[in-house]
């Protein structure tokens, strides 16, 4: 179980709706939020062994989608931040994230906080388009591609180590895994549900 775990996912949305608003000074969009979110999951895996919101995502077509926000994302109206609908010029549709205040990151780690800021550091520029946000998406997150391939839109596996890890660390020498590898493999044995829901 994630300590503080609906609070981290509120204040992680409203820091990268933040960050990303100031930075560009453009909405955040859905899409990108969803890349966001993905990154920070799946890069905390690599890192510690562990997500660090464990949304449960889908892999589709343009990468990590939490679809239980993205299935409820017009309803979504919260103290820290609102998903809004929004009409270009042209007519089309798309969701944004507006922040109504300031995060608060008191509840992450002091790795998660600087990977939070690696990310829209990389990520939150003018010049940085939404596909380019989608590739990284691709290629950092092995386990999505892993997925797709499988199966379309199916729920990627926190529980599975040959979809997370590059390597079969089940396969590994005990002396052989990282730190990162190790506690993963810890959390995992003593899960009941492998979701880190």
């Amino acid at each position: 179980m994630i300590p503080f775990k609906e609070k981290k996912i509120d204040n992680a949305i409203c820091f990268f709706a933040f960050e990303h608003k100031k930075r560009t000074r453009n909405y955040l969009t859905q899409t990108v939020l969803y890349k966001y979110l993905g990154l920070l999951d799946f890069s905390s895996i690599k890192k510690t062994g562990e997500p660090a919101l464990g949304l449960e995502y889908k892999a589709m077509k343009m990468g990590t989608v939490p679809y239980k926000i993205w299935e409820n994302r017009s309803e979504i109206n919260k103290e820290l931040y609102a998903f809004k609908l929004e009409k270009n010029e042209r007519g089309n549709e798309k969701y944004i994230i507006i922040a109504k205040k300031p995060p608060y990151l008191g509840c992450f780690s002091n790795w998660e906080i600087s990977e939070m800021e690696r990310i829209v550091e990389i990520l939150a520029d003018k010049s940085v388009k939404t596909p380019h946000i989608i590739e990284a998406n691709h290629q950092e997150i092995p386990a999505w591609g892993k997925t797709w391939n499988k199966q379309q839109n199916a729920i990627i596996d926190y529980g599975d180590p040959t979809i997370i890890f590059d390597d079969d660390i089940l396969r590994k020498n005990p002396e052989e895994l990282t730190t990162a590898e190790e506690h993963y493999l810890t959390c995992l044995a003593l899960k009941d549900d492998k979701n880190w829901k």
